[in-house]
């Protein structure tokens, strides 16, 4: 083995490279995965021509899970199996339509109030920020309103004032010391319907005000947070939650009558959602479909009223599921339309006709709009354009810094121009023949689903170049200190290799293959830290190979007296160790 001195310096070399090459690669994966999908700079387009509604409400209910609103729950408190929102159920068999949204990880309150009113998913970049804000500034329905009057947590309103038009959205917040988890969380949804009855009654005295109020395109927000506190801490099967939806449910009765009464007309719509559910233990945050799965009731101008349907053809009890999950809710016979969360924000923009917000990935819920069949297909395509002008934005974002850039494989065996001529000029005989529609709904939708698969493909543009980098860095981090490991420890010091220079081939492959790389990077502008993710995979495999001599000797004396079966298996096992570790995270039954 080595002597004392060379140890040293050996073990030496290896901390310092060890320690610089987990910390820097370490930053790799915010790099890799953590980059913000969102872009700016792209043309807007208006909804629709008509707005069907002049107003509209958006009430979330923080933390309210879809089973405890729609089911028919045992009470502890009265001891009574009841419905907690008799209300809002009357609205589903009666006024509205009704439908699951389905949310993303993580279910949280910020990202999941920034897909419903902004359209898109979660901006991994906000990693960076704890979670707690989006790092980039993005539009929303509130942005596009005419004018915002919010009302709720000092947690989430804020966040939609920030990089929004200024004065367009008015924000009525509690202090933070009210979200008090040992007091009664419904102060908490008491304080916003108080000071929204306030804001009315104000206007009475204020002729500006009530002006102001009432404009077309106005959105009124109220955020109750009641629900998420009061699950917090005394769980989501406790009395005080079940009594927290109760009580917002007889405010919303009340509320909505109250609306009708100061605006004197019934052209108002009201979204009634959640930002997430809730798990047993009164947490969320992961893809349990207590937390994914939330309400969504969508009533008054413009909403569709409900249809009633034979229950042996509602698909939903055909999975067992959802059937078992409904077995409560006694709704087989009414038609329930799920939506994907970010398409709240284009069923928002639809009712009150807005432009759809720029970095809108959701698409426009049609079963829940009542509105002339063309309107409802033109208000769609419409979507794809706000979807398209993203994808073009992205595409000259990533092209434009490419060696050699491939386009996305869709649209280059069909184009964007092709697929808008098809809808355009289906959509032009509509007006002809109205049975077209239905054909002008799916070339629509096909569009969208292609343009969210472009999107995608851009955003993981430079993956593969970045992760086949980290891939050998890491690959050659575990060989390079598995040689010196033999060398410290398994060869005796008079065996080991006596470094003579490296082959001429093999330098200038190395020096040729830096060179080129270092080219790539300078093409594509890509930040120095890239350079750094570079350097070591190099700096690794060129020792590798500068004393491959060695690890060839010390892998034999080290594996001595094994045959070779057995070092394949015990190189297979472990391979396959760490691989069911890392699949364990997206398919936990592997752990």
């Amino acid at each position: 083995m080595a002597d004392q001195k060379s140890v040293h310096s050996k073990r030496s070399i290896l901390l310092g490279v060890g320690v610089l090459f987990h910390l820097i690669y370490l930053w790799s994966i915010f790099d890799i995965y953590f980059v913000s999908p969102l872009v700016h700079g792209m043309d807007q387009h208006k909804s629709t021509a008509s707005a069907p509604a002049k107003r509209l409400f958006l009430i979330v209910g923080d933390g309210q899970r879809a089973d405890k609103t729609l089911g028919k729950i045992y009470h502890p408190r009265t001891k009574k199996e009841e419905y907690l929102a008799p209300y809002l159920r009357s609205i589903i068999l009666n006024e509205g339509t009704y439908g699951l949204s389905h949310t993303r990880m993580p279910t949280e309150s910020r990202p999941g109030h920034v897909a419903m009113i902004a359209g898109f998913y979660e901006d991994v970049s906000a990693v960076t920020k704890g979670w707690k804000e989006n790092p980039v500034d993005f539009d929303s329905v509130f942005n596009q309103s005419t004018h915002t009057y919010s009302f709720g947590s000092p947690d989430i309103l804020p966040m939609f004032a920030q990089g929004a038009t200024e004065g367009k959205i008015d924000t009525w917040m509690y202090g933070n010391e009210f979200e008090d988890f040992t007091s009664s969380s419904i102060e908490l949804d008491k304080f916003v319907f108080n000071h929204f009855y306030q804001l009315l009654e104000n206007s009475t005295t204020n002729a500006q005000l009530d002006e102001e109020i009432r404009q077309d395109g106005n959105v009124f927000f109220l955020h109750l947070l009641g629900t998420d506190t009061s699950g917090h801490s005394y769980r989501p099967y406790s009395a005080e939650y079940y009594d927290n939806i109760q009580y917002t449910d007889a405010e919303i009765s009340k509320l909505v009558e109250k609306v009708h009464e100061f605006f004197g007309d019934e052209e108002t719509a009201f979204v009634f959602t959640a930002d997430h559910g809730m798990s047993d233990f009164g947490s969320h945050g992961d893809g349990h479909p207590n937390n994914t799965r939330t309400p969504l009731i969508c009533w008054g101008k413009g909403c569709n009223k409900p249809v009633k349907i034979d229950p042996s053809s509602n698909d939903f009890l055909r999975d067992k599921f959802e059937s078992d999950d409904m077995a409560n809710w006694d709704l087989d016979d009414v038609k329930r339309n799920d939506v994907k969360q970010a398409d709240i924000a284009s069923l928002m923009s639809y009712l009150i006709g807005t432009n759809y917000p720029m970095n809108s990935v959701g698409e426009l819920p049609m079963a829940f709009i009542d509105d002339v069949e063309s309107n409802k297909v033109k208000g769609l395509y419409y979507n794809s354009l706000t979807l398209l002008e993203q994808y073009i934005v992205k595409l000259h974002e990533v092209k434009d810094n490419q060696f050699n850039f491939k386009g996305f494989s869709k649209f280059e065996d069909k184009s964007v121009e092709s697929y808008k001529a098809n809808i355009e000029k289906v959509i032009k005989l509509m007006d002809v023949n109205t049975e077209l529609e239905s054909e002008a709904v799916l070339l629509i939708e096909e569009f969208n689903s292609v343009i969210l698969e472009g999107l995608d493909y851009l955003q993981k543009y430079n993956w593969l170049m970045i992760r086949t980098i980290v891939t050998f860095g890491f690959i050659g981090w575990i060989v390079y200190s598995f040689t010196i490991f033999l060398q410290m420890f398994i060869i005796p010091h008079e065996k080991l290799f006596r470094y003579e220079g490296m082959h001429l081939v093999r330098k200038f492959f190395f020096i040729s293959f830096t060179s080129v790389m270092l080219y790539i990077f300078q093409y594509e502008n890509l930040p120095l830290k890239y350079y750094f993710y570079l350097l070591f995979p190099i700096f690794f495999w060129y020792n590798i190979f500068k004393y491959k001599t060695d690890l060839v000797k010390g892998f034999n004396i080290f594996f001595k007296g094994l045959s070779n079966i057995w070092k394949v298996l015990i190189f297979f096992g472990i391979v396959v160790f760490f691989e069911s570790i890392a699949v364990g995270f997206e398919n936990r039954e592997v752990l």
